[in-house]
């Protein structure tokens, strides 16, 4: 039986047609869910977006206008059902009681071989999901490449 890592898959970097990559009206911009999961007593999750057979949510990236030097992405987590996950969960705000703990509770995240946001308890809903790392960097198709799935090369 597969495990959840391995039906989320490795870290990798996959292009995809620009659009869906828009903040408000790609599939892919619009579960971005950074915001949410830092938020007190929230920890929700937008709607992901589905990425070979899986659910996936977006967790940040660079935009374009403040890295202008750099090509934008946006990296995401599989987000997968806590009773499917069989590591340790964490939640976002846990072990951040004071001052210092914060900043050591962040930095532990940091060091994670599968990304910050690995084994991260979130709500969808009133359900209890999990995100699974390593994150995936999705970034807009080159002008002129063909995205799988697609019928038209997409411009940048």
């Amino acid at each position: 039986m597969e495990t959840v890592s391995e039906k989320c898959g490795e870290s990798e970097k996959v292009e995809v047609d620009p659009a869906r990559l828009e903040y408000q009206t790609g599939d892919i911009g619009r579960s971005h869910s950074a915001d949410t999961i830092g938020a007190h007593n929230s920890s929700t999750v937008r709607q992901p977006f589905k990425f070979r057979g899986q659910e996936w949510v977006g967790t940040g990236g660079l935009y374009p206008g403040l890295h202008s030097q750099e090509r934008r992405y946006v990296e995401a987590y599989c987000v997968v059902l806590r009773s499917h996950f069989e590591g340790k969960v964490n939640h976002y705000l846990s072990g951040a009681d004071d001052e210092g703990a914060y900043t050591d509770h962040y930095e532990r995240l940091r060091q994670q071989p599968d990304g910050f946001y690995h084994g991260m308890l979130v709500m969808r809903g009133k359900t209890e999901w999990v995100l699974v790392g390593p994150p995936i960097r999705f970034y807009p198709a080159a002008e002129g490449v063909m995205v799988p799935g697609t019928q038209l090369a997409f411009a940048l």
